[in-house]
């Protein structure tokens, strides 16, 4: 095979790999065919070949690190003000959570304690995966939270408390225009032995 023979069957390859549809051009034209591949999402991964490439180098930088802590979060407060404002936006009103005359005498804990699902919910604020302008990774375009495999709540989180996330990566794998990543998300409370929370999150992240 022939250096051309080589050329037209490479741009043949990526026309039927990128669903491109076109009669076989010389010149600048088969590099305008290879552009348009560069932009189109391949029929079998969904990966457009920049997108394919951006996952291949996450998966590449990801995978040694498997079971190892890949991001710990900021301290945040958790105020009375933000308890009082999930409790209204669930209709959660039990007033373990939002009375704090009636919790510093009656409650174990002598104080309002957050709901336990607040702590979960914190979850895509303390990862990082909120910001439009910091991208989890390079060439990401969303991030889809995909659920939970496990979950607990083993310790309450008292109204004026700071947390903060340790996330360590327990699995990935390459999805459709993707990634699927399971986390450990242990949501440490300063001060305290026991986490808040401890679930196993899943998100898809889309090239």
């Amino acid at each position: 095979m022939n250096l051309q023979e080589f050329y037209k069957k490479f741009v043949d390859n990526f026309c039927d790999a990128y669903r491109i549809r076109t009669e076989r051009v010389p010149g600048a034209a088969s590099w305008a065919i290879l552009s348009s591949a560069i932009n189109t999402p391949n029929r079998y991964t969904g990966h457009t070949m920049s997108g394919q490439s951006a996952v291949q180098r996450v998966l590449a930088d990801l995978q040694p690190k498997i079971g190892q802590e890949i991001h710990c979060s900021d301290w945040l407060l958790v105020s009375q003000q933000r308890i009082n404002e999930f409790a209204q936006a669930t209709s959660d009103h039990q007033w373990i959570h939002t009375d704090p005359v009636r919790a510093a005498r009656e409650s174990p804990w002598k104080t309002t304690i957050a709901h336990g699902y607040l702590t979960l919910s914190l979850y895509p604020m303390l990862r990082g995966l909120v910001d439009a302008d910091k991208p989890l990774f390079p060439g990401v375009t969303r991030v889809i939270n995909y659920g939970l495999d496990k979950l607990r709540f083993p310790n309450a989180v008292k109204s004026g408390s700071r947390v903060r996330a340790h996330c360590v990566l327990l699995k990935l794998e390459e999805v459709t225009g993707g990634l699927q990543l399971t986390e450990q998300y242990t949501v440490e409370i300063e001060g305290e032995p026991k986490p808040a929370c401890v679930a196993e999150a899943i998100m898809r992240a889309y090239f």
